[in-house]
């Protein structure tokens, strides 16, 4: 490729996928538009993620084709079914590593010889609840920016109920919460997290 050419030089259409296995049911394949994200519509800039369901009994074709994406799916559900039989995390992710190793396959080789990172990486490793609750905390802030709430009067209303173990509606009642806001408040703070 010639960057000093005058003349159009064609390349490779590029293309983005995401591949989904979350808990959440999910269509087996959707196309996700950066521009549905825009705050305004804007002219001259797309891209468009193609997703696609990976989990277990999903997209079947894609799995077979890719064996190693198949072996994960697999792995994934048998932990799942694992959880919901009620077994612990430690017996769960010991079981589904074992019957990986006994299916055979692509990932069985890996499993073999990192046994006891998997282990460690499901049982020591991220904190998925954690995770979760600061994206909703996140969400929800940016929806009372929205609804015009004050990022301080929310601010104070939660130290109130941390510091001093108030509920929600005690916390509105010291800060003298205009009564036409008192319902937004509540409903803000009743049921999420506090932070201290």
């Amino acid at each position: 490729m010639d960057v000093h050419s005058s003349t159009l030089e064609k390349i490779p259409s590029p293309s983005y996928f995401v591949l989904y296995n979350g808990t959440e049911k999910q269509v087996e394949k959707m196309d996700l538009r950066l521009s549905e994200a825009f705050e305004k519509p804007a002219e001259g800039y797309e891209w468009t993620a193609h997703v696609v369901n990976v989990n277990a009994g999903h997209n079947t074709g894609i799995l077979e084709r890719c064996p190693l994406l198949g072996d994960y799916a697999a792995f994934i559900a048998d932990i799942r079914q694992g959880q919901a039989d009620g077994m612990s995390l430690t017996e769960v992710v010991d079981a589904a590593v074992d019957k990986c190793i006994r299916r055979g396959g692509k990932l069985a080789d890996f499993m073999r010889k990192h046994k006891a990172e998997v282990n460690s990486m499901y049982l020591f490793g991220v904190d998925f609840e954690k995770i979760h609750w600061e994206a909703v905390r996140k969400e929800m802030f940016e929806e009372g920016q929205r609804d015009g709430l004050s990022q301080g009067q929310e601010r104070a209303l939660r130290n109130l109920m941390v510091k001093l173990s108030m509920t929600a509606e005690q916390a509105i009642d010291t800060l003298d919460i205009p009564v036409e806001e008192r319902e937004k408040y509540a409903a803000r703070l009743n049921g999420v997290p506090a932070e201290a």
